[in-house]
């Protein structure tokens, strides 16, 4: 009995101690509750995104074709929300492409490394500022 009482941790200690553990453990994990502010609601409407075949143009030079701009309609349906944009790729004439440039103007030229933002021009000023080419340019639709 003697080594009993000398028992630092008594029923009660115990009990105590497993109270404020679990009263911790609420207050650190919640209560159990679902949030239902408006940055806790999950999207179950599904996200698509269509992608329209590309076309193409002639970019010429004095009657030389110098590349080849390609056109393409990119939609994104999220929920309620559609949004339609163009998206161009300007091709060299061994038909590599040499950038990018969506109808805002945004152009893009394509290194070794990552894309390299150029700025926002105009569609003719996009191209020749991913080409190079100075000079009066036609453009003519298709591939012939």
């Amino acid at each position: 009995m003697y080594a009993l009482s000398k028992n630092r941790f008594s029923v009660v200690t115990f009990t105590t101690m497993l109270v404020v553990n679990l009263l911790l453990l609420s207050i650190v994990s919640g209560c159990g509750s679902t949030p239902s502010g408006p940055d806790s609601t999950i999207s179950v409407s599904p996200q698509e995104t269509e992608v329209s075949d590309e076309t193409y143009t002639r970019i010429l030079q004095q009657g030389e074709i110098v590349g080849y701009l390609g056109e393409k309609t990119v939609t994104v349906i999220d929920g309620g929300t559609t949004t339609t944009t163009l998206q161009y790729n300007i091709y060299d004439i061994a038909f590599r492409i040499l950038g990018t440039f969506d109808e805002s103007g945004a152009t893009y030229r394509f290194t070794r490394g990552n894309p390299e933002k150029l700025g926002n021009f105009t569609s003719e000023h996009s191209i020749r500022q991913v080409t190079g080419i100075e000079g009066i340019l036609e453009f003519k639709e298709g591939l012939q």
